[in-house]
């Protein structure tokens, strides 16, 4: 029993840390997922005025690493239909499928022991602003 309560400590402190959001450039975010879904990446461009920076999952050091600080889907940004500056605020949500890596370029289920990730672009929910978010 004098384990237990310093082990749930340690844990839940970890996972605290495990995970989080941090902020990413829209830019960046659209570069690298472009080759995987051009047209959805097209549509985004070309359709919506983008806030210059997204929210995203980051990886934290103490699951990984090599990989801490990198950020994954799902990426979160702000925006209005182009050409419409009185329109209706966005939320757009870019859903994408995540594949880790070990160092053979294999897929694991053990993000602890992947040496590289790989996110692929599925599909884009758009919501009004304010409704339900």
């Amino acid at each position: 029993m004098r384990t237990f309560f310093p082990s749930i400590a340690i844990l839940l402190l970890a996972s605290s840390v495990a995970r989080c959001d941090g902020t990413i450039p829209v830019s960046e975010v659209l570069e690298s997922l472009g080759p995987t879904n051009p047209e959805l990446v097209r549509v985004l461009k070309e359709g919506f005025d983008l806030e210059p920076d997204a929210t995203a999952t980051v990886i934290g050091r103490a699951v990984n690493e090599q990989l801490g600080g990198a950020r994954i889907g799902p990426y979160t940004v702000h925006g209005r239909l182009r050409g419409t500056p009185a329109g209706a605020e966005l939320t757009l949500t870019l859903d994408t499928e995540i594949k880790f890596l070990d160092r053979q370029q294999h897929p694991t289920q053990n993000v602890s022991n992947a040496s590289s990730v790989k996110e692929k672009l599925t599909h884009i929910d758009i919501r009004v602003r304010g409704s339900g978010e």
